[in-house]
């Protein structure tokens, strides 16, 4: 989130990355439902499917940011795979 949005916008950010997850979880209720019409097996495949597929929308859509653009005016600071921002 923090290479994505600049600060004063990362509540809103993280409030509709929490929403979606709320909501593909209140969705999954349908899951028996559809099973009652096409089978666990067929569900399964159609569940599957649509999650490939936004997979792949999210991989051709989605570009890797720059890291740390928002904090350029400080100084990072780089201890193996970590990175550390002095304010």
């Amino acid at each position: 989130m923090d290479d994505y949005f600049p600060i004063e916008k990362r509540t809103t950010a993280n409030s509709i990355y929490v929403f979606g997850a709320g909501l593909g979880g209140s969705f999954s209720i349908l899951t028996p439902v559809i099973i009652g019409y096409l089978g666990w097996r067929l569900t399964f495949i159609v569940i599957g499917g649509i999650g490939v597929i936004i997979g792949v929308l999210c991989l051709l859509t989605i570009k890797e940011p720059e890291r740390f653009r928002f904090y350029r005016g400080n100084s990072i600071k780089f201890v193996g795979n970590s990175a550390f921002i002095d304010n």
